[in-house]
């Protein structure tokens, strides 16, 4: 089996959930979709939901709800892709 190297680019406008291991994990989903490999690209996009609902949890595990402010821009930040800032 060949191995190569592909470039994941992840930018500062990128959803914070978006690592690299998960855009990565992206492309080959896609190209399992493309391919026909339906059930494969399934099982994937699970392992990515899993992913980015930990992410998720991580980033707002750390904030007060008290504290409306950082928890409102926090929340905007998982939820609606603003991009950190």
């Amino acid at each position: 089996m060949q191995q190569y190297h592909i470039q994941i680019t992840v930018t500062n406008k990128t959803a914070s959930y978006i690592t690299p291991l998960v855009r990565s994990l992206l492309l080959r989903r896609n190209k399992l979709m493309h391919c026909g490999k339906l059930s494969e690209a399934t099982k994937l996009s699970d392992k990515i939901g899993q992913i980015i609902t930990k992410h998720r949890q991580d980033q707002l595990s750390n904030i007060s709800r008290k504290d409306t402010k950082n928890f409102g821009a926090r929340s905007d930040q998982c939820f609606l892709l603003v991009p950190d800032q």
